[in-house]
């Protein structure tokens, strides 16, 4: 865990020429919002409201399984995308790649960028950009949690349960080496404002280790990421955080399998994977479809990666040597590794 100063990546802003003008925002996540997305648009528009700004949150897609379990535990349901805005605030988000279709029709709405990763080219993509604020923090929720409780706003129980949960899933329960001092930070205020369970996040995460062969499939497909790039050619990596992965696997590796083989084709991939990073043994498993992908992931894992099953036509299972979320896994295969000493040879 990170606990020294949290670095700011940047954070800038320009004058609106339109100071004055009363004007209707919309807050919104990526297609098919996580947990992080929606409780930060959904916090983000208390926070516009209580400073009497007009502000609405909406979404495209359906919400990743997680989301859906705190939704679906709080009795909440969440909007479309409204017919009517002049300006769109993205949270969670800082490209068109993944953005809901009116954004990426017209990405000169976006005024405000609010993200938790490194951003390349973001005022390319979006001309009319006037604040984005970047910090690399274990989830965007963190950053809007602060914004709140600077400017003396309390958010609803509803949402404050929905930034803390969106705070723990995004670093895995706090334990995933990108958690800061200021994730632990806005956990610690939105405890003070309301009593959290713990046991309910822990109900959040093993409700992600017991999926039903539909729900599997949709978080395959949900959350995959096809544009991952590599001296060694393009891939596709796919995320379930679970509490024992181990347990996630049994009886589901032909339909994981299946998946990922469709995911390839569609996306014409050369290298297809899905992580799990399994939080009560501190590991990642890495399912890889197939013999040329397990050569892939170890040779830019290296010593970090041991081979746990051989699957036979169904692929291989590996483990790394720690806890890792996909966000630190995807920047790995930038650059060659070095030879290994075997290699050398």
């Amino acid at each position: 865990m990170h606990k020294g100063a949290t670095v700011c990546y940047f954070s800038i802003s320009k004058r609106n020429h339109s100071e004055g003008v009363s004007m209707k925002t919309l807050v919104t996540a990526g297609t098919n919002p996580d947990l992080d997305g929606i409780s930060s648009a959904l916090g983000y528009v208390e926070l516009l409201t209580a400073q009497g700004e007009e502000a609405i949150a909406g979404f495209e897609g359906k919400p990743q399984l997680d989301a859906e379990f705190l939704l679906n535990h709080l009795n909440m349901t969440l909007s479309g995308i409204p017919d009517a805005f002049d300006e769109v605030v993205l949270v969670d988000l800082g490209n068109r790649v993944y953005a809901p279709r009116i954004v990426q029709k017209f990405p000169e709405l976006v005024t405000k960028v609010i993200d938790h990763r490194i951003l390349h080219n973001i005022e390319m993509e979006f001309p009319s950009l006037r604040d984005a604020d970047i910090y690399l923090v274990g989830a965007c929720a963190t950053i809007v949690t602060e914004e709140l409780y600077k400017n003396h706003i309390i958010p609803s129980h509803a949402v404050a349960t929905l930034l803390y949960a969106a705070i723990h899933s995004n670093t895995l329960n706090l334990k995933a080496g990108v958690t800061t001092e200021r994730d632990l930070k806005a956990v610690a205020d939105l405890t003070t404002s309301y009593p959290m369970s713990q046991t309910l996040i822990e109900e959040m995460f093993a409700f992600r280790t017991r999926l039903s062969p539909d729900q599997m499939a949709f978080a395959l497909k949900n959350d995959f990421d096809a544009y991952g790039e590599s001296p060694d050619g393009n891939f596709g990596i796919s995320q379930i955080e679970a509490l024992d992965a181990t347990t996630l696997f049994r009886g589901n590796t032909e339909l994981i399998y299946r998946t990922l083989l469709d995911l390839k084709t569609a996306f014409k991939l050369k290298y297809v994977f899905l992580t799990v990073p399994s939080i009560q043994q501190g590991i990642n498993y890495l399912y890889a479809l197939d013999e040329e992908t397990t050569q892939f992931l170890c040779r830019y894992f290296g010593n970090d990666i041991d081979v746990h099953e051989n699957l036979g036509k169904f692929g291989r299972i590996l483990k790394t040597k720690k806890l890792l979320l996909r966000k630190q896994i995807k920047p790995m295969f930038q650059h060659i590794p070095e030879l290994t000493k075997d290699e050398m040879r």
